[in-house]
């Protein structure tokens, strides 16, 4: 379904009652929403969103040009639930929804620790007039666009209307071939579990000059295989160190207990003696002891599991 930004019909109705006149409409805030757990096309006979979870004011606002405005909010990481992105409101000083905008599908929770930031332009000629007007801090327009993009481009979800967008920013990037653990039992998009699986090369391109064959080469040719990492301990590589110098990227290592050896009481001995005809024989005898077995299937610090994975995309 192709996202669509629309007016409300109360929106439109105050709009137009403002043209011409000093009784300007005030875009003062924007809310995100789940679309109550599902897509949906906006209807202008919405006066609220069919599953807002958040609202702020906006952060920087400006007038791009005479019939433009661009205003923007960030939703710090600590504010924003895990949800589904499925739909953005705008709601003027008295609280009316005077803009709605529906399909989109964009999961917040893969944003982990980093804020979500909105942006939006809207253009309409009612704002040459004077009706529109976004009550928020001034912003000033140095190739803001242009640097964000470079500095933390993540997504763009471009709408279907003309002359209006959102551009949705995560604002910065967690490089491909990074392993974190996860709390939960699913790998969220973008992330795969780091079970050593193969990936095609042309497929998995950054991912692939990322990381190359240190985790496997996979087929020779057209694969190559993610770190395999369940179960596992992991252990930093000597990296030039000289500690460990064959402890490289990717090295696998079966347990081990480092060479040491136990002091043990011997077991109970006495000396024999025995007579017989001839010539006396005497025997000492020999101490032969060994510890009980104890401990375990293997050897292993306290530990707790955990989901680990790769950043693939």
């Amino acid at each position: 379904m192709p996202a669509t930004i629309i007016f409300t019909d109360l929106g439109l109705a105050k709009v137009n009652t403002a043209s011409g006149s000093e009784a300007a409409v005030v875009i003062t805030e924007v809310a995100l929403g789940d679309g109550g757990g599902a897509l949906y096309d906006p209807t202008t006979d919405q006066v609220a969103l069919l599953g807002e979870v958040i609202r702020r004011p906006f952060d920087r606002r400006a007038q791009t040009e005479a019939s433009s405005w661009m205003i923007n909010a960030v939703f710090p990481s600590a504010d924003l639930p895990a949800m589904t992105l499925r739909e953005v409101g705008f709601f003027d000083q008295d609280g009316d929804l005077i803009v709605v905008a529906a399909g989109l599908d964009y999961p917040t929770a893969d944003l982990g620790a980093y804020d979500f930031v909105l942006d939006q332009t809207i253009t309409l000629d009612r704002v040459a007039e004077g009706a529109i007007i976004v009550d928020g801090p001034d912003w000033a327009l140095v190739d803001h666009i242009a640097e964000d993009l470079a500095a933390h481009a993540i997504f763009t979800q471009a709408l279907a209307q003309a002359a209006e967008r959102i551009v949705v920013l995560e604002r910065a990037q967690v490089p491909i071939g990074t392993i974190v653990d996860s709390a939960g039992p699913v790998a969220p998009d973008g992330w795969m579990t780091a079970d050593g699986r193969a990936l095609a090369r042309d497929e998995y391109p950054e991912l692939w000059a990322a990381i190359g064959d240190a985790w496997g080469a996979g087929d020779g040719a057209t694969t190559f295989n993610i770190p395999e990492l369940r179960t596992e301990f992991r252990r930093g590589a000597d990296l030039g160190r000289g500690e460990l110098p064959a402890l490289e990227i990717g090295t696998w290592q079966a347990d081990e207990i480092r060479a040491h050896k136990h002091g043990i009481s011997p077991a109970a001995v006495s000396d024999a003696n025995a007579n017989v005809d001839g010539p006396d024989l005497n025997n000492d005898g020999q101490s032969v002891s060994e510890t009980d077995l104890f401990g375990g299937e293997e050897t292993r610090p306290r530990a707790v599991s955990v989901h680990p994975i790769i950043r693939v995309r």
